[in-house]
């Protein structure tokens, strides 16, 4: 006497057997799956989209970041060989006073 509605269309709700709807058509199942496949490309296709902006807008971070890191890593360098020399420069003055303190203790020496 009752009979259930197709699953996809109302679940779960009866119906008498003389209202039933007849089962769709293999037409109608194809257009739902084609519809279907249509917006999943189509939504395939907004993250295609979306993805190759988010690649554009990493290259060039990625760019910016490359000319940043060369201006940073020449600074450091500029920095190192200016402490190198400032070092070298110190160590330099201490070896010259230290060899002008001996050369003239010998010399107070000789003349004693």
């Amino acid at each position: 006497l009752f009979t259930l509605l197709s699953p996809h269309l109302l679940p779960y709700v009866l119906v008498p057997r003389f209202l039933s709807l007849p089962p769709p058509s293999p037409t109608l199942q194809v257009k739902g799956v084609m519809v279907q496949n249509i917006e999943k490309v189509t939504q395939r296709g907004e993250k295609l989209e979306d993805l190759g902006e988010r690649a554009d807008y990493l290259n060039q971070n990625a760019d910016m970041f490359q000319r940043t890191a060369t201006r940073l890593k020449r600074k450091l360098w500029w920095q190192n060989v200016k402490l190198w020399i400032i070092l070298i420069t110190i160590i330099l003055v201490i070896l010259i006073v230290i060899i002008i303190i001996i050369v003239i203790a010998v010399e107070t020496n000789k003349d004693k």
